[in-house]
């Protein structure tokens, strides 16, 4: 699959339309699931935009970076959390800057209702929630995961561990953290 998740990359960078539809298909769930749990929760309806924002620079890349990309799917992850922390970033800029002017009317959004598991998840601290998504929405491993986020692949696994204690004493009632595969 990486083979060929590689050549469609070719082949949308081409301008293959076709290939273009099946890359978008086949990535962006997965991009758009790690966006999210990047992105502080005000900011999470961006998330479309940042998995936008990566595809578009994706193809303004030169035509032999595109083809020395050894594993797509960490690349587009790595580009992804890039962008959605940029985004997390002027965001923070932009509260600060408008901070001191006074509020004007208008109402605060209504939260949606989330389910038990996205609640659960949003409840963890960033760097677990980053891991444990990134490592189920992308299907990476810990190597690769490692070489996304610029940490140990032990860290990783750790964090990983962590992060699906914590969500199973969550949301299993009576359910006690025990050792979870690094699978």
């Amino acid at each position: 699959m990486r083979d060929e998740d590689h050549q469609l990359l070719i082949a949308m960078h081409r301008g293959v339309d076709a290939s273009a539809r099946i890359f978008w298909a086949r990535q962006s769930p997965r991009l758009l699931a790690f966006a999210r749990a990047v992105l502080p929760r005000r900011l999470r309806s961006h998330a479309e935009d940042v998995v936008q924002s990566v595809f578009c620079r994706l193809l303004d890349l030169p035509a032999r970076e595109i083809e020395s990309i050894r594993d797509v799917g960490a690349y587009l992850a790595a580009m992804t959390r890039h962008q959605a922390l940029n985004v997390a970033r002027s965001a923070r800029r932009d509260a600060a800057r408008h901070e001191s002017l006074p509020v004007r009317g208008g109402s605060p959004e209504t939260p949606q209702h989330e389910d038990d598991l996205a609640r659960a998840i949003d409840a963890l601290p960033r760097r677990l929630r980053e891991t444990v998504v990134l490592k189920h929405s992308t299907g990476l491993s810990f190597d690769a995961l490692a070489d996304v986020l610029g940490l140990n692949r032990d860290t990783l696994a750790s964090r990983y561990r962590q992060g699906l204690n914590a969500l199973r004493a969550t949301l299993v009632p009576g359910a006690t953290t025990t050792e979870v595969r690094d699978g």
